[in-house]
């Protein structure tokens, strides 16, 4: 009987360890899918770039501060401080820039259980080394068929010609 108690301690113990293992493993994949979005960017490939998202078409949502917003109505009068967008038209202007495209990425963070998860980080964005915008970007991932994939973005936008690109996101 003291075996038995003894066996089923020892089983009791090893739960929350095996849970931080898997937990400690998922947070390497998600931080690889951060990795390959980068990548896919420098590199203009829009495959694996697409690899990384649930559906064909998820939320992405980006806001614009007024400051650039008031620049951005002097050329386009129309456009919305609100920008529904997509990851296809975003991988599409990288891919159809001339020159090199870079976003970087700052203070990545993230939160996650065995299913779900958030990652936010500060990002700046350059193209030909000069810097376009910068902001904060938010990500919700899901883990399917044991891959970890992105439904949703949402990111804010200050122009970096309006608003210069903070040190630290250079």
């Amino acid at each position: 009987m003291k075996k038995i108690l003894l066996w089923a301690a020892l089983v009791l113990l090893m739960v929350p360890a095996m849970a931080q293992t898997q937990n400690d493993q998922d947070k390497q994949q998600i931080r690889a899918v951060v990795e390959t979005f980068r990548k896919s960017i420098i590199n203009k490939d829009s495959v694996s770039f697409n690899q990384l998202f649930l559906y064909d078409s998820i939320p992405w949502l980006g806001i614009t501060d007024d400051k650039s917003m008031t620049f951005v109505k002097k050329y386009y009068p129309d456009k919305k401080a609100l920008d529904p967008s997509s990851y296809k038209d975003f991988i599409k202007f990288i891919v159809t820039t001339k020159g090199k495209v870079e976003e970087k990425f700052f203070n990545v963070k993230v939160e996650n259980d065995l299913l779900i998860a958030s990652v936010t980080f500060d990002y700046s964005l350059w193209v030909d080394d000069k810097p376009q915008n910068w902001g904060k970007e938010s990500w919700e991932l899901i883990k399917v068929d044991g891959k970890w994939k992105i439904f949703f973005v949402s990111y804010s936008s200050y122009l970096a010609q309006v608003t210069p690109v903070p040190a630290n996101l250079k």
